[in-house]
């Protein structure tokens, strides 16, 4: 979802040596907005697959073991965890676009792969599940779907350029709605106010002090 599982374990450990990011979301300058599920998906933290020999430990390895006070060989434990859900998040998005709203790692207090329906997720998920991983598996419910929340992103990050008012937009996964950041939110209600945007309830606006300067 640049949409759940996007850059995965390895490079968010590296910046964990600083700061965990537990939720990657992707901010997109507006009007633009997450691509497609089938490009890019950005639902918490993709799961890449790795090539290295299995028992290789990286430097961020050693990080993320200090960080949550855990041995290296639990984290390489968790490494080939998410190896074995390499791709799932793409896979869902396409497979179950009414459904899957997601897809994230919970570190503590157990190591998960949680993913996120709308509705029987239990069922939809269980053929999707790698041989022996169910124990590492939690599924939620939640109210909207991820295609609805990218359709929300698009529509409104639409609105608000057709007013003039710059933002950014990003889909948090966890929290299941789409975050807009403004700079002032006075003129955005006053668009409310007068009919010219209309905001889901899972849509949020936040008053910031700058937006994401691009690249």
């Amino acid at each position: 979802m640049n949409s759940t599982f996007q850059k995965w374990l390895r490079p968010v450990l590296v910046i964990a040596a600083a700061i965990i990011l537990l939720v990657v979301v992707v901010l997109t300058r507006s009007p633009d907005v997450s691509p497609a599920p089938e490009e890019s998906l950005s639902t918490g933290e993709n799961v890449e697959q790795t090539e290295n020999p299995p028992g290789t430990v990286f430097p961020e390895m050693e990080i993320y073991a200090e960080y949550y006070g855990i041995p290296v060989d639990e984290t390489l434990r968790r490494f080939e965890i998410q190896d074995a859900f390499a791709g799932l998040d793409t896979e869902l998005s396409i497979k179950e676009p009414e459904t899957f709203a997601g897809l994230y790692i919970q570190h503590e207090p157990e190591f998960r792969i949680v993913a996120l329906f709308t509705r029987d997720g239990e069922a939809i998920m269980k053929p999707y599940i790698p041989d022996g991983m169910a124990e590492y598996v939690e599924v939620r419910t939640v109210e909207v779907s991820y295609r609805e929340l990218q359709n929300a992103q698009s529509e409104v990050s639409s609105a608000i350029s057709n007013q003039g008012i710059p933002a950014d937009s990003y889909i948090d996964i966890k929290e299941n709605n789409v975050k807009f950041n403004v700079v002032d939110l006075t003129p955005v209600n006053k668009a409310i106010d007068k009919g010219l945007l209309t905001v889901p309830d899972y849509v949020v606006f936040i008053e910031v002090e700058g937006l994401a300067q691009p690249d």
